[in-house]
């Protein structure tokens, strides 16, 4: 295994049980958002919006489980449009 990725899994290690939230960049918004304000289409995630993320499905590599602030729960997403807040943020 290449130092990539694991330094990708320590990461993913890292965001087990941690508050994150979804934030896609501009050139995400660009090239799949829609509307205004711009909403990504085909995800049912809203964007700033924090989620729990449970880690990753073990027998899923890259796909992680997110919990919304109601209890919905929503696995088999990346998190490549996830940031992992601070201490202070949350």
């Amino acid at each position: 295994m290449g130092w990539k990725k694991r330094l990708k899994k320590i990461k993913k290690q890292n965001w087990k049980n941690k508050i994150v939230r979804f934030e896609p960049t501009e050139e995400d918004l660009k090239m799949f958002g829609e509307g205004n304000p711009p909403q990504l289409k085909d995800t049912p995630f809203k964007i700033r919006e924090d989620y729990l993320c449970l880690g990753e499905i073990e027998n899923m590599p890259d796909h992680f489980i997110y919990v919304d602030n109601k209890g919905k729960i929503y696995w088999g997403y990346h998190d490549d449009m996830f940031r992992l807040l601070s201490v202070e943020e949350v």
